[in-house]
């Protein structure tokens, strides 16, 4: 204590039952937090004055009737204090219920809503857009194992939910996965997980498809061993047997199935569960957790007479046999009966092994077939024929050969269990057409074990779907460990929903090992703008319309005759450009947005919000500052902003009536931005507002001016994205100014600046390692020297340069050189700086792109 400090009277608490001692100057909420006592707030910040309006950090004080805001009491001695009973817990929910009545927004985009596993899309196609593939691919693979095989086959729901399809198409997600995960695969470097030291738990995969793979895959990335057992030759389940080479490449499979193996995943083929193994054995093996993810290859049968006919196959059986390599024959006229992938993928591979006629016969009419739409558009372009309504009711045959087709001319009645409107017969339609080969593909389903074959099965539910009984969220059959995963779980589904599955059930066995409850943390609280049905249209009204970028194909006339892949993928210009489409749904600041903590604590229920508070026309309007998005349909009113700039900053650059405003006033501190608890006030990077990204943190000095600010850097991979302060326990109090903020770092967030040193030859910038760069300044400054001109240097120091950095200048520059002719540009922006040497030597000293300085 300093010489002739007064000492801070202390009083004796009580609060939640736990005795403490605080300064009599203190309130309640403070000296609870000073506990490790937490009680909510959206209003206060140490920095202010407490300002009691959200009022969710009221207590209960004993002796008073009413609840106190804590922010504003003072603490007192003997004073008990309850800060969460089940009263206050309702009335912080119904406050926090109130709050929401006026806000507006996304906190997830519908199209990561959608998503069977909740990639982060909108935050992947960021990081493309700023050129960070391998940081894109690390966020997927967080979710999604096998990105370059998805980026293939996925059906990509998302982007049937995406907004963009409300202003023109959807955004091309599925390709700019596909376009990140080439990147990866072409690069040499491999995105895993670091396996953690070992477990020492042991779970054995039955089945390496999709869903086994994923559970592999995660199951490393725990800590735990994972042995597969696949009764295949391969690994890949249906993605390898059941999709065709054009639309997947068998050696892009291999690579992700590769990177999956290199985790410490061992695998053992030619293993059927029921023939090689029961789980009893499993079991005695020492495995202490099972996983079963088989897939769904038993096929349903047309139900008809002559279906027995030589010449009849099962579609799943057609590709499996040609993916295998064995030798199958193709008639000249091929039907196929089905409308979802498989009927698709079969006819398509008819035709590039030499049928000369391919026609496929559904049920229903084009619009409810479930396959891919691109895929039945690329059927058509590639000449298939297709007959719909139209169901089989005969085969007949000569001589045990299958040699015409009979169907029935149906009609559309009303919408049965899938939605879709119920096909019926019309009397006297029947039709025949002449085949020579028939491919049936009207529905898989498990083909579970018997008890006979497992004594085990007797434990396990079976759904009337022949499917698995299990917990959706964990996989755990409840029965010893057992999970399950994939289509033995749904039914025939989508590889993506597989591989989700695979996800769940890891992070569930974790949990299981550890004793933990196996439910995965309580969904976060969401707010959305609606559907396409409900959703304010005119918010899209301003969008200018941009063509969605397409993918390159093979021509006709040339993909039919090969087994080549169709789609190309997109050039990194397009990817680009596509990824600029993204009109950023999802909110900037959800993951780290303090309303949504609270109201994902409090079980506030996720609500639909239809009607914005302002006209989204009028926030181009408001929004006049260079570097602050002001949104008024995400403002709850806490008033931290205009309270820290008026008493704090002693700017009165915040104008405030229902919400924040910026005026003239501005000098761009950023600390309206670092306070506000929600989404109201967001970062301007370069026009835009900043991207909706876990970011990684470095904390670190401004090196602007010898202040020394702290910051915060907000980075993916090797980039600076953004900048913000630092915690307010440092001695600048969490302020920063505009040029540390949003100036000195600008030339880092641009993609094509120079990163190394060039040397004029000719007429040419030739790129050199630093050492010739360096012998090349040294002997250019030496023959100055013997020219012995006076005064013939002048030094600048760069904004780019640290404070040491232009220490070391100013004495190079005096002791070396013998000038002091020297200069900081410190108090300038980047900006002038460059504009200040381009003219004065006609070229830029900055880091600037290639082009600016040739």
């Amino acid at each position: 204590m300093e010489k002739g400090e007064a000492m801070a009277e202390k009083v004796t608490l009580t609060i939640d039952g736990k005795k403490i001692t605080a300064d009599a100057s203190m309130t309640i909420l403070e000296a609870a937090r000073q506990n490790g006592i937490n009680i909510p707030a959206l209003c206060y910040d140490p920095l202010l004055a407490p300002l009691e309006n959200c009022r969710l950090c009221i207590v209960s004080i004993e002796g008073e009737e009413q609840f106190k805001a804590s922010c504003g009491t003072l603490v007192k001695e003997g004073m008990n204090v309850v800060t969460n009973s089940d009263e206050i817990k309702a009335t912080r929910k119904l406050l926090l219920d109130m709050l929401l009545d006026d806000h507006y927004g996304d906190c997830v985009p519908p199209c990561q809503q959608t998503c069977p596993a909740h990639i982060d899309i909108q935050g992947y196609i960021a990081l493309i857009r700023e050129g960070q593939y391998l940081e894109a691919v690390k966020l997927i693979k967080e979710r999604n194992p096998m990105p370059a095989t998805i980026g293939r086959v996925c059906p990509h729901t998302c982007e049937f939910a995406c907004r963009r399809n409300l202003v023109d198409e959807a955004l091309a997600i599925n390709p700019l996965k596909r376009f990140a995960s080439d990147v990866e695969r072409k690069s040499g470097t491999r995105i895993l997980p670091t396996v953690p030291e070992e477990s020492g738990k042991k779970v054995a995969i039955i089945g390496g498809g999709p869903a086994g793979l994923s559970a592999a895959y995660y199951l490393r990335s725990l800590g735990h061993g994972a042995t597969i057992f696949e009764s295949l030759d391969k690994l890949g389940g249906m993605l390898r047997y059941g999709i065709p080479e054009y639309r997947l490449p068998k050696a892009i499979l291999d690579w992700e199935i590769d990177g999956i193996l290199s985790l410490g995943v061992e695998v053992h083929t030619g293993k059927k569960w029921g023939k090689d193994f029961t789980i009893e054995d499993l079991k005695k093996q020492g495995f202490d957790a099972i996983f079963i993810g088989i897939g769904a290859w038993a096929v349903r049968k047309l139900g008809v007479e002559g279906e027995d006919l030589d010449g009849v196959i099962s579609g799943v059986t057609f590709l499996k046999d040609v993916a295998a390599g064995k030798d199958v024959k193709v008639a000249d006229r091929v039907a196929i009966i089905g409308g979802g992938n498989v009927a698709i993928d079969a006819a398509r591979t008819c035709l590039r092994m030499g049928a000369k006629e391919v026609t496929i016969v559904y049920r229903r009419s084009r619009k409810e077939m479930p396959a891919n739409p691109e895929e039945i558009d690329a059927a058509e372009h590639e000449g298939i024929k297709m007959h719909f309504l139209a169901a089989p009711v005969k085969l007949h045959g000569e001589n045990g050969k299958l040699k015409k087709l009979e169907f029935v001319r149906m009609e559309l009645g009303e919408p049965d269990a899938s939605g879709r409107r119920r096909p019926i017969p019309i009397e006297g339609s029947e039709t025949m057409i002449d085949v020579d080969q028939l491919i049936t593909a009207i529905g898989q389903f498990p083909d579970l074990l018997t008890p006979e074959e497992d004594k085990y099965m007797e434990k396990l539910g079976i759904t009337r779907w022949k499917t698995f009984e299990a917990d959706p969220d964990t996989m755990y059959t409840g029965k010893e460990g057992i999970f399950v995963g994939g289509d033995i779980y749904h039914g025939p589904l989508t590889v993506i929903t597989a591989l989700a599955d695979g996800r769940k059930a890891a992070y569930a066995i974790d949990k299981y090992f550890k004793g933990e409850d196996l439910k995965p943390p309580k969904e976060e609280f969401n707010i959305s703008r609606g559907s396409f049905e409900t959703i304010d249209k005119s918010i899209f009204e301003g969008i200018p319309k941009q063509e969605r970028q397409k993918m390159s194909e093979l021509e006709v006339a040339e993909r039919v005759k090969t087994f080549a892949e169709v789609e190309l993928g997109l050039t990194e210009e397009q990817a680009l450009e596509e990824a600029k489409r993204c009109l950023l749904c999802g909110c900037g600041a959800a993951y780290d947005c303090q309303f949504r903590k609270l109201l994902t604590e409090y079980e506030v229920e996720s609500r639909e919000q239809t009607k914005p508070r302002v006209d989204y026309n009028f926030l181009e309007e408001l929004n006049t500052s260079e570097f602050i998005v002001v949104d008024p349909n995400k403002c709850i009113r806490c008033q931290r902003c205009v309270t820290v700039c008026t008493y704090y900053e002693c700017v009165g650059a915040i104008d405030f009536t229902d919400w924040p405003t910026v005026n003239e006033k501005c000098i761009a501190c950023g600390l309206c931005l670092d306070i506000c608890p929600t989404g109201a006030l967001l970062e301007k990077i370069e026009g835009r507002v900043v991207d909706r990204i876990r970011w990684d943190e470095i904390r670190g000095v401004c090196t602007h001016c010898a202040c020394g600010c702290s910051l915060i850097f907000q980075t993916k991979g090797n980039r600076i994205m953004w900048v913000k302060g630092n915690d307010k326990d440092a001695f600048d109090r969490n302020y920063t100014c505009k040029q540390g903020r949003f100036r000195s770092f600008d030339y880092l967030w641009k993609k094509d600046r120079l990163e190394n040193p060039m040397i004029r030859k000719g007429k040419r910038l030739t790129k050199v390692e630093w050492d010739a760069a360096l012998d090349w300044i040294v002997e250019n400054l030496q023959k100055i020297q013997e020219k012995r001109v006076k005064d013939g240097f002048a030094v600048i120091g760069s904004t780019a340069f640290s404070n040491e950095a232009n220490y070391l200048l100013q004495r190079f520059a005096r002791n070396v050189l013998e000038t002091n002719n020297i200069d900081a540009v410190g108090l300038n922006s980047y900006s002038d700086v460059v504009d200040m040497l381009g003219e004065s030597l006609g070229v830029y000293g900055m880091p600037q792109p290639l082009s600016s300085v040739e």
